[in-house]
């Protein structure tokens, strides 16, 4: 029997309809690996052509820092209004910038957790650099792993997005987790947190600082999210202890994805407030939310913005349990 769920961070419904699909172990996609860009002189490699641009101060045990060469927001940009009647048309100013992890053998699904933990490390240092830019009214740490979540080139590497306006989803966060603080003076992810670790239906991991588990309203097949334990707005405030925690569970979901569901391509993402949003220290909480890219959007998830899921959490959480 289809059922109607709700994002409680954000008011969207989705639909989990488990009989248009089959078992969960159908949903293995066939490896991404050999599609991607394998550079004979590769441009991210230690020497390359990436690194003759890298920032000296920005360096570290397995990552290294560049700016964008083809950059979606751009720093020393005056943001200025283009004449085109009654629509908006703004410099799109702000960071962009890619950082690399030194061996290309940290790929997502055979990276260590200290490899992991100091990207998530080298991401937290360039976002608190971000912030402090007057330009930038947000920040997005992302990173795609694959043929099919936007990557290109086999060289693992993650980015750094700061714009000058807060993107809509981030917004709905923000104003929906106030709304919910204000009416019932807690934070909503704290009290989601605890709730799916008594309840431990949708778990898939958890530790001293963080839990992980399967999304109770996913947009996206086994879309997992890993929540801190410690209330924190920001990540660019987190201490090395979470992160660490939350290092560990992002490699151990990430791996458990690659050997379930057959190498998916996928793409994880840091939602966090800026640190100098006080106003939203007590009602936002920073997490990652990790999204397989199994299936296409239909027209009706693209029309409706709603999507129609087919493997219900609950059973996702324990498939990718190990």
């Amino acid at each position: 029997m289809p059922r109607l769920r709700q994002n409680i961070t954000t008011g969207e419904w989705m639909v989990v309809s488990p009989e248009r699909a089959n078992r969960p172990e159908d949903f293995k996609v066939r490896p991404f690996a050999a599609q991607l860009i394998h550079d004979k002189q590769c441009r991210f490699c230690h020497g390359g052509e990436a690194w003759q641009t890298h920032y000296f101060e920005s360096v570290t045990k397995y990552t290294y820092t560049i700016p964008n060469k083809y950059p979606a927001f751009s720093s020393g940009l005056n943001i200025e209004e283009m004449g085109h009647g009654f629509y908006s048309d703004d410099s799109s100013s702000g960071v962009h910038e890619v950082i690399v992890l030194t061996d290309p053998k940290d790929t997502q699904d055979s990276i260590s957790t200290i490899a992991m933990y100091d990207l998530l490390k080298a991401l937290q240092s360039r976002a608190k650099i971000a912030e402090k830019n007057p330009d930038v009214a947000s920040v997005v740490p992302i990173y795609n792993h694959g043929m099919g979540s936007g990557a290109t080139i086999a060289h693992p590497h993650a980015q750094l997005f700061a714009s000058p306006v807060i993107p809509g989803r981030l917004k709905h966060e923000f104003e929906y987790t106030a709304k919910y603080y204000k009416e019932n003076n807690r934070c909503v992810y704290c009290k989601m947190a605890k709730f799916e670790i008594k309840e431990d239906i949708r778990v898939i991991a958890k530790n001293n600082y963080a839990v992980a588990f399967a999304a109770f309203a996913p947009r996206f097949l086994f879309e997992t999210w890993i929540v801190p334990l410690k209330h924190t707005n920001s990540f660019m405030r987190a201490s090395d202890e979470s992160i660490h925690d939350v290092a560990e569970l992002l490699r151990f979901v990430i791996k458990n994805m690659d050997k379930k569901l057959g190498k998916p391509a996928l793409n994880w993402y840091i939602h966090t407030s800026r640190g100098i949003d006080h106003h939203l220290a007590p009602t936002y909480h920073w997490h990652i939310e990790i999204a397989p890219r199994i299936a296409m959007f239909g027209g009706f998830e693209l029309g409706a913005d709603m999507t129609v899921e087919t493997v219900l959490p609950e059973i996702a959480g324990k498939y990718l349990r190990g």
